[in-house]
């Protein structure tokens, strides 16, 4: 682990090619990207796209990824800015742009952003002993992806679409329609549960443990805590049914729940984290995990879809980030709020300096539950 390092986690920009985007999200992660890391002076700096960086699912990926960078073009230019200051980029697939572990589409990205300082993580992003993270929606049931790694590098075919990427898929057809398509990736997830023990998923389970630095083992345990079977199902229609009602007392935790069975399993293989990071329930979130002494983080959104009781809920121009700062005196993480303000405007340049003037920084303290 490099001493004196920057990581900064941001998730679900949600870019898309076209739609009215009301929090002027593009721009806002342009002033972001110039006015807090580009400005970090650390001697390793990192940033974390922790997935839902695109909306590519149910799209021709290569093509919707080429025409979404044109109208982004401030945040790809804010990219390469960071690039050509020696910053990492990782980008961590979310459900919504899972296409990106294909190489068609990763090779589009490489193209638009040239280097060896941009990787594309699949799943799983950590650094051994400091923290453990991924986008989460492997713990939510109608998005999960057993078959995850991709598998059509070895088998020739694809994994097969999660239960709402099926539902959404046939959103034109009848309702009878639509049903049968969730009942038929309902089916084919149970399958891919059982085919994630087949010989050629385990070599790509080895050869992506191998990549994260942990035991085939200890991946294969975490792939287990959230496990999609008929019970998990109902559960997730129950928390629905009780949200609609107004009596879920803590939305979102279920992901809090999965992470802390995610910290059990890496503990029994000697390789746990101190901070759990993850996105995918627009919920920023600060808060110790149950039952354990180690802090789970939420990294919200930057779309309008603002959910939770956070202080973006009621002030659009706040944004979320997790910053963590590796010191040789020890190490720390924390949820933030960034202010965009019209001083901050980037729209009109291609490529923004850093600014003097330091961003507005908003310490979470756990109130996006």
């Amino acid at each position: 682990m490099t001493l004196d390092a920057q990581w900064w986690f941001v998730s679900d920009l949600h870019l898309e090619s076209d739609g009215a985007e009301p929090r002027r999200t593009s721009e806002a992660f342009a002033a972001f990207l110039d006015t807090v890391v580009l400005a970090g002076k650390a001697p390793a700096r990192h940033l974390v796209m922790l997935g839902d960086t695109f909306d590519l699912a149910g799209h021709e990926a290569v093509s919707v990824l080429t025409a979404l960078a044109e109208r982004h073009r401030v945040v790809f230019d804010a990219w390469r800015a960071c690039l050509r200051e020696g910053i990492e980029l990782h980008f961590v697939c979310g459900n919504h742009d899972l296409d990106l572990v294909t190489a068609p589409v990763r090779d589009v990205l490489h193209g638009l952003l040239p280097g060896d300082r941009v990787s594309v993580h699949p799943w799983v992003l950590r650094a051994d002993g400091l923290f453990f993270a991924e986008h989460g929606h492997q713990h939510h049931v109608p998005h999960r992806v057993p078959m995850i790694l991709p598998a059509v590098d070895v088998a020739g075919v694809s994994p097969p679409p999660a239960p709402l990427a099926a539902w959404t898929a046939h959103a034109e057809a009848g309702l009878r329609r639509r049903i049968a398509a969730l009942i038929s990736a309902a089916r084919a997830s149970r399958r891919s549960e059982r085919q994630v023990r087949s010989e050629d998923y385990q070599a790509l389970l080895k050869v992506e443990a191998d990549r994260l630095g942990l035991s085939a083992a200890a991946l294969q345990a975490v792939a287990e805590t959230s496990p999609f079977t008929v019970r998990s199902a109902l559960a997730v229609v129950g928390r629905l049914v009780t949200r609609r009602l107004g009596r879920e007392s803590r939305p979102g935790a279920y992901l809090e729940s999965a992470l802390a069975r995610v910290h059990v399993a890496l503990t029994a293989h000697h390789c746990a984290a101190r901070w759990y990071i993850v996105g995918h329930s627009h919920r920023a979130t600060e808060t110790g995990l149950d039952g354990v002494a180690v802090r789970y983080l939420n990294t919200g959104t930057w779309s309008a879809d603002i959910r939770g009781a956070g202080p973006d809920t009621f002030d659009p121009t706040l944004f979320p980030f997790v910053r963590l700062e590796v010191r040789r005196r020890g190490a720390s993480a924390s949820l933030y709020y960034w202010r965009f303000s019209a001083l901050d405007d980037v729209r009109p340049k291609v490529d923004p300096p850093a600014r003097a003037i330091p961003p507005m920084l908003r310490p979470a303290d756990g109130n996006a539950r």
